[in-house]
């Protein structure tokens, strides 16, 4: 099995929650953690299409009730979607249909500015070949990569107002 998170050869390293700061801390001179592929784009898909995105904890059991409560869709994870579902991948978000809120649980993306800066140049392959591009290719989703690299020039600009995302 390929670790994607190991990050080996990089003294600056950056992941997404605990489980990716576990695997890349050793050996590192610096983790930083963030989620800048999968939310940031699928946020961004989100808001091109004026859908309001509710940022909520990875794996929180009360997820679904927030969603019920907001009239929103909840995103499920992508080994949990099924045909029609909305999960962390921004192509579900391109295919959906009938969707004004969107619950997404993950955002860890302070960092992102910096990192997006430095490889701004050539985005593609380099969300090609970092830890959360290398996994969603090697899982079969190549196709989740291809879109964060097309949003190189996005008008819409995701703004936080009342707790939600909406385009700004």
């Amino acid at each position: 099995m390929t670790d994607y998170y190991a990050q080996a050869g990089y003294p600056v390293r950056f992941d997404w929650g605990t489980d990716g700061a576990d695997a890349v801390a050793p050996g590192a001179a610096y983790v930083a953690v963030v989620d800048v592929l999968a939310f940031t784009t699928t946020l961004t898909v989100a808001v091109e299409r004026g859908i309001a995105v509710l940022p909520y904890p990875w794996r929180d059991a009360s997820a679904a009730d927030v969603a019920h409560t907001h009239g929103a869709t909840l995103a499920v994870g992508r080994s949990h979607a099924g045909p029609g579902d909305i999960s962390l991948s921004p192509e579900t978000v391109q295919r959906a249909t009938g969707v004004e809120r969107l619950v997404l649980p993950s955002p860890e993306a302070r960092a992102a500015l910096a990192a997006y800066l430095d490889i701004a140049p050539d985005l593609p392959a380099a969300l090609r070949d970092c830890a959360s591009g290398r996994e969603l290719i090697g899982d079969g989703y190549p196709g989740d990569v291809a879109v964060a690299g097309e949003r190189t020039d996005s008008p819409a600009v995701p703004v936080l107002t009342d707790g939600w995302f909406r385009a700004g």
